[in-house]
């Protein structure tokens, strides 16, 4: 049998909570593909690997639309990420300085 002549010391512990306020931003709209009619135009009996896409003017300027509004959508992604990004340093920082 072993005993200790002394009494084990007492540990205080103290619980802090604290409130972190996440930023929540918005999401950029979604895209929409449009209905385009494409008409693919091959050469027949050219070994040259050539194709041509056609399409009217209202298919045309639909699909351009389109594509201005891919490129918002993805703009819009970034900045949102960029923002969360941001707000995930400046949050480690502050950790850093606390402690």
């Amino acid at each position: 049998m072993v005993s200790c002549s002394t009494s084990p010391k007492k540990l205080e512990v103290t619980t802090v909570q604290r409130l972190i306020e996440r930023q929540v931003y918005p999401r950029p709209t979604g895209v929409v593909s449009p209905k385009v009619k494409v008409v693919v135009v091959t050469p027949d009996g050219d070994k040259k690997p050539f194709v041509v896409f056609g399409y009217n003017e209202k298919d045309y300027l639909s699909l351009a639309q389109w594509l201005q509004d891919v490129l918002r959508f993805i703009k819009g992604q970034n900045a949102v990420i960029k923002a969360y990004e941001n707000e995930a340093i400046n949050h480690n920082n502050s950790l850093k300085d606390q402690g």
